[in-house]
């Protein structure tokens, strides 16, 4: 029986390839890396890996029951829980604004007792001018752990908020702000005194891609299943690929 190192060339980047006898087959670790920083190979930024698919989560539905407090909040928030890790790149909400042309943003906060607390991110400015699904992009993608947060609108007509509230049908927990959180200035750090509404729902939600830890080794995956989007943010547009490992075959 031979002993030692079995050792074999990787065909995506050239690298030699050792593993300990009687390993016949190994995984080259390129994939981890960017290979438009310095070529082929492990020598660039490493990668991120993500879910292809978009994910919505929160309450993207459209209904129409009024709110009876329009026209005397500037912020209004929603609870949602994430399971597992993500990376944020857009809010939304379902508006209705049939009367005048109103500017909003959306904003995610931290959760502390059951309650919006510390202000994580604020989006892009939207115009609203009427009803309808609003996207809302943040600057930079976030990143965001397994755990509980808040989604938070924000608009420079407290008149919208009439149109935002929606029926208790499929539960959720909604707050509105005391009033006090000037449009002006963007959103408030911390979010402050809230009102609770948990009768109402309100469309509010996160768009973002599942994160993946990713352990390719020889027979711990199916082709099939790497439906992951790998991403390197060091660029601008930042570069993207599907995961594509390379199996090298080792003598």
């Amino acid at each position: 029986m031979k002993v030692g190192l079995a050792r074999g060339i990787c065909g995506n980047c050239g690298r030699e390839i050792a593993r300990p006898r009687p390993a016949d087959v190994a995984v080259c670790d390129c994939w981890e890396y960017c290979p438009t920083d310095h070529g082929k190979g492990p020598y660039g930024t490493p990668l991120e890996p993500y879910g292809d698919e978009t994910r919505v989560i929160g309450n993207k539905q459209e209904v129409l029951n009024d709110f009876d407090k329009k026209g005397t909040v500037t912020k209004i928030a929603m609870q949602v829980s994430v399971s597992s890790p993500i990376q944020v790149y857009a809010l939304g909400a379902y508006l209705q604004n049939t009367v005048h042309e109103t500017l909003n943003r959306m904003a995610i906060y931290s959760d502390t007792d059951g309650a919006p607390d510390a202000l994580i991110v604020q989006s892009e400015e939207i115009n609203v001018y009427k009803k309808g699904f609003y996207r809302f992009p943040l600057a930079a993608p976030m990143e965001l752990a397994a755990g509980t947060y808040w989604i938070a609108i924000q608009s420079d007509n407290t008149w919208i908020f009439n149109w935002v509230f929606y029926s208790s049908a499929t539960g959720g927990v909604v707050v509105s702000d005391d009033g006090t959180d000037v449009y002006a200035d963007g959103f408030s750090n911390p979010f402050g005194t809230t009102m609770n509404e948990d009768t109402c729902i309100l469309c509010l939600y996160l768009e973002a891609k599942s994160h993946y830890h990713l352990d390719l080794t020889p027979g711990s995956y199916e082709p099939g299943d790497l439906d992951v989007m790998m991403i390197c943010y060091e660029h601008s547009p930042p570069y993207k690929s599907k995961l594509k490992p390379v199996e090298v075959r080792l003598k």
